[in-house]
């Protein structure tokens, strides 16, 4: 696997979005969004998990900035920590490092489903647009998430 110093990876990144909204970078040290991970929001000093030499996969998160969103879910309560944006159903949230993590979420657009089982099993809630700074009894259990609006 070749690894790409990290200025080339954030620019082959930004080079092919509308990045005027980007608010933060996840950068991971494997490709495919995996490894150790670090999430940028404004400047950084020093990068954390062995990222100082080498970067494999970089995401963008934003608002609005340009893909098809619709959902953020957060890693914390009152819309902290890691964020995940999501513009697709996701039948196991695990495959994407966000498996039973979700504290808070934003609905963008659209009418979701958030399901506590992979493949939309267990209990499951309707959010509708708005903002949620906790989730009352799925904090830390939501592990799939489909659009049904």
């Amino acid at each position: 696997m070749k690894f790409l110093p990290l200025a080339a990876s954030i620019a082959a990144l930004l080079a092919t979005t509308s990045h005027a909204a980007v608010t933060e970078l996840e950068l991971y040290k494997d490709s495919q969004f995996r490894g150790p991970a670090q999430t940028i929001k404004g400047e950084v000093a020093n990068l954390e998990n062995g990222m100082r030499r080498e970067v494999s996969s970089v995401a963008a998160r934003g608002d609005r900035w340009g893909r098809r969103g619709g959902l953020i879910l957060y890693g914390q309560e009152g819309f902290a920590g890691r964020s995940l944006e999501i513009g697709e159903d996701v039948p196991d949230l695990s495959q994407r490092r966000f498996g039973d993590r979700a504290s808070s979420l934003v609905v963008e657009r659209g009418l979701w489903q958030l399901c506590t089982e992979p493949n939309y099993r267990g209990r499951c809630r309707t959010f509708r647009r708005g903002d949620y700074r906790e989730l009352r009894g799925f904090d830390d259990r939501i592990s799939s998430v489909r659009r049904v609006e």
